[in-house]
């Protein structure tokens, strides 16, 4: 190309940009001189201009030609208006809002019985849905708009709605109906469909097809660029740094999701920038070995997950962070990523992502050499890719693309094809009939076969299930009545061990040496600490046998009563108690009054060597549970050895430190399971811990 070209297209790029600005100007300056119907058309106009380059002013524009037409009762404006507002605030990543304007303009445009703007407005719905993500709705959305362009013979609005549903299925793992939605998109509208051919694409990448996945995406890479289609070339970028990193050509990877990561982030799209950090960070971790990089992009995409609320890349991130952890046997933080990464996943039915999950915690646990629970989790795991990927979904993928392929030539051999199946029809009803009837009567017999198979072992593993559960049952009996026993029995010869040391030295002080007589004063302090020993192993062995009797608690009276116990007046200006507003709750008064005195005591405790011992005493709530917390700034410890604190005799501190038994949290513990909820701690050593407990909310 020669410098007069490249002047002469540089030229042609600066008059259509002043061309375009220029019209919005006109337009603007136009605005204050119209009727009031055209002011509305024209700051929807204005704003229609503006929802790519500055989504910002098109929302003001919105919100004016909104209330506008609202008050003219404008309703084909008002409709317009909201639809427009929902499209703006997509493109802003604030999907609760675009929501909200997305149902009035829905609403609007059915009682007009508008079926073009229904459309495009159940398209859009779908998109908003399909970002926060809600995929049934998503789908539920494209599917209407696909039956609304089909009434209107409007075939560009049905490849869309099939190109949308296969990106739905994609997500949610389902793969067959992701290719055959991808492939109806194609058939509708063919030219330059780069949608549909990157979602085949990675449908053949996930069947290990590497080349085919190649090859779709370049021809989906290649129309974008002619298109100039920046948020799309981000996503093939991102895609074709997987495909060659699958390929073993890693650096060509890297330089792929590098570029696509720059564009990203010169564009503020933080979707697809969150995507593609992650996809970095595993390229790291799983090829490069190194972890350092791999754990700083992990960190970096989560950071973009929370700012725009993506739960899908987010459940990705922990997933492959737990990966990386569990590697360098990291293993309590490893498990934890892996829960978040689970739970979120099977919040949003994700369940390639699930899948992954179950493997690595699967693996995770081979490593720990606990066999049984990594069996459990690849059972799971198997269970979960026969779902998601069978041979039976391969065979189908193969042929629909045959299909497809197939009827490209056969509208080039139309006439053809159709005088043949005219000679034919019959015959191959008749033999289809035949084939069908033989394969529903297989089909039957093996479901029955199954069926029968699947029931008996049902039955053997609840009966396996009821024995362990009924040893299980005895033995904590068992342990329980031990801990009784032992606790009472014991009392006996202490007493008679502090009373004879007391009456040796009132008797024959003044005969024994010094050093005995230190030695023999040690006795009865020891004999004390054995008491408060037997006591607390006492409560704990009540609590395993005690029944909770639930009645409602008022929290807030209870925790301010026992503050008040607990902190003496002298020592009011040293401890800072913050105490909030707590609500009622369901539990067993005594139990759970227990609860708030050990945690609250051991953060006075562990936070006295303070200025100012500093404690938060909380609540987070859910629409399943309350979540109560403790909070302080005292010594905090290391939380690798988190899960000791709730074992009997288990402590972290010196008893020269801190006085205790050991037994405390375990009765906390014990008591919180009793009520159906959960206990854990986060701590950091010397910025103190917080402990956190829930109780189920009962309706």
């Amino acid at each position: 190309m020669s410098y007069l070209q490249i002047i002469i297209m540089l030229l042609c790029l600066i008059q259509s940009v002043l061309a375009s600005d220029l019209k919005k100007d006109s337009l603007e300056l136009r605005l204050e001189n119209l009727s009031n119907h055209e002011k509305v058309d024209t700051a929807l106009s204005l704003a229609n201009m503006n929802i790519d380059d500055s989504p910002e002013k098109a929302i003001e524009y919105c919100i004016r030609a909104l209330e506008l037409a609202t008050r003219l009762n404008y309703k084909h404006g008002e409709g317009l208006a909201a639809f427009y507002l929902g499209k703006c605030y997509l493109k802003s990543d604030k999907f609760d809002e675009a929501l909200k304007y997305n149902n009035v303009a829905l609403q609007i445009f059915e009682e007009r019985d508008n079926d073009t703007m229904m459309a495009q407005t159940e398209i859009e719905a779908g998109l908003i849905n399909f970002m926060k993500p809600n995929i049934e709705q998503a789908v539920g959305h494209f599917s209407r708009a696909k039956d609304l362009y089909s009434q209107q013979n409007d075939s560009v609005g049905i490849s869309v709605a099939f190109y949308n549903l296969g990106r739905c299925y994609r997500k949610t793992s389902r793969l067959d109906l992701a290719m055959e939605n991808s492939l109806k998109s194609l058939s509708f509208h063919e030219q330059n469909n780069h949608n549909a051919l990157n979602i085949i694409s990675i449908i053949y990448a996930i069947n290990k097809d590497m080349d085919k996945a190649l090859e779709y995406q370049e021809m989906a890479l290649k129309i974008r660029e002619k298109l100039e289609l920046k948020d799309e070339i981000i996503g093939s970028l991102n895609n074709l740094g997987l495909i060659s990193i699958r390929s073993n050509k890693l650096d060509k990877g890297l330089e792929y999701l590098l570029r696509s990561a720059k564009i990203a982030e010169d564009l503020g799209k933080k979707s697809q920038l969150n995507r593609t950090l992650n996809n970095i960070g595993f390229l790291y971790g799983d090829y490069f070995n190194d972890h350092e990089n791999a754990l700083k992009y992990y960190k970096k995409s989560l950071k973009v997950s929370k700012e725009i609320n993506d739960k899908f890349e987010s459940s990705n991130t922990y997933i492959n962070i737990g990966i990386l952890q569990s590697k360098l046997r990291v293993y309590d933080s490893a498990l934890f990523n892996f829960e978040k990464g689970l739970n979120l996943a099977k919040e949003i039915k994700a369940n390639e992502f699930i899948k992954n999950a179950y493997i690595s915690i699967s693996q995770h646990y081979e490593r720990a050499g606990d066999y049984r629970l990594a069996l459990d989790n690849y059972k799971s795991f198997m269970a979960i890719k026969d779902s998601i990927f069978n041979k039976e979904s391969e065979n189908k993928i193969t042929e629909m693309q045959i299909k497809y392929e197939s009827e490209k030539k056969e509208k080039e051999n139309e006439i053809y094809r159709l005088q043949i199946e005219k000679h034919n029809l019959q015959k191959n009803r008749l033999y289809l009939g035949l084939i069908l009837f033989f394969l529903i009567v297989i089909v039957i017999y093996f479901r029955y076969i199954m069926k029968s198979k699947s029931n008996k072992l049902l039955m053997k593993e609840i009966q396996e299930r009821e024995k362990i559960e009924d040893a299980l049952r005895a033995a904590n009996d068992d342990l329980n009545a031990f801990s009784y026993s032992v606790s009472h029995d014991l009392r006996a010869p202490l007493r008679a061990i502090d009373g004879f040391s007391k009456m040796i030295l009132e008797s024959h002080s003044s005969e024994i040496d010094p050093e005995v007589q230190r030695l023999l004063h040690l006795i009865p302090e020891n004999v004390k600490k054995m008491n408060t020993l037997i006591s607390d192993l006492l409560s704990f062995s009540k609590i395993g046998r005690k029944n909770a009797n639930l009645t409602k608690i008022d929290m807030s009276n209870m925790v301010n009563s026992i503050c008040n116990e607990l902190v003496p007046e002298a020592e009011k200006g040293k401890i800072q108690l913050n105490v909030m507003q707590l609500p009622h709750s369901y539990g067993d008064p005594s139990l759970i009054h227990q609860v708030w005195i050990n945690l609250i005591s051991n953060a006075i405790k562990y936070s006295s060597g303070k200025p100012i011992s500093i404690i938060h005493i909380g609540i987070q709530e859910n629409a399943k549970e309350q979540i109560y917390f403790v909070r302080d700034n005292g010594v905090g410890f290391d939380m690798k050895y988190a899960n000791q604190l709730f074992k009997v005799f288990q402590r972290l501190h010196n008893e020269k430190e801190f006085e205790g038994t050991g037994v405390g949290l375990a009765i906390v513990h014990k008591i919180i399971q009793k009520h159906g909820g959960k206990i854990w701690v986060e701590a950091e050593k010397n910025k103190g811990a917080t402990f956190y407990f829930t109780i189920p909310i009962i309706k």
